[in-house]
């Protein structure tokens, strides 16, 4: 799914929403690639430098290598692979937030209305 966003005066920027079925996350990349990083701080608590949450981690887990590898290394591994698997997209936990994946209910974190997130990235939009 692709979403373009305009605002008055401002250059449109499309976002690209692409849904992960190994780990099931939604990623998202936006098509100015130079714009990521303020992409990445429009909710403080929400950076997208690892996976939305655990269910996501423990979902690439069984793709690992041998049981042999210790459980640490395993998981390590797991949230390396879950997070290449995504490149170049980014995921958000806003993003699966809007998608209907999460967040889990009682995890602790944040959760941000869809009229916060979308206020957020028209903000976002306006800054650039």
């Amino acid at each position: 799914v692709v979403v373009e966003l305009r605002a008055c005066d401002a250059k449109a920027a499309s976002l690209s929403f692409s849904f992960h079925p190994a780990i099931r996350a939604i990623g998202v990349t936006c098509d100015d690639r130079s714009r990521d990083e303020s992409l990445r701080s429009l909710f403080s608590d929400d950076d997208a430098r690892g996976l939305p949450d655990e269910r996501c981690l423990l979902r690439a887990l069984p793709a690992q290598a041998p049981e042999a590898e210790p459980a640490r290394r395993q998981a390590s591994s797991a949230f390396d692979q879950g997070v290449e698997a995504m490149a170049p997209a980014l995921p958000f936990r806003w993003a699966q937030w809007l998608g209907g994946l999460g967040p889990p209910l009682g995890d602790g974190r944040e959760v941000h209305s869809i009229h916060a997130v979308m206020d957020a990235l028209c903000g976002w939009l306006v800054a650039a």
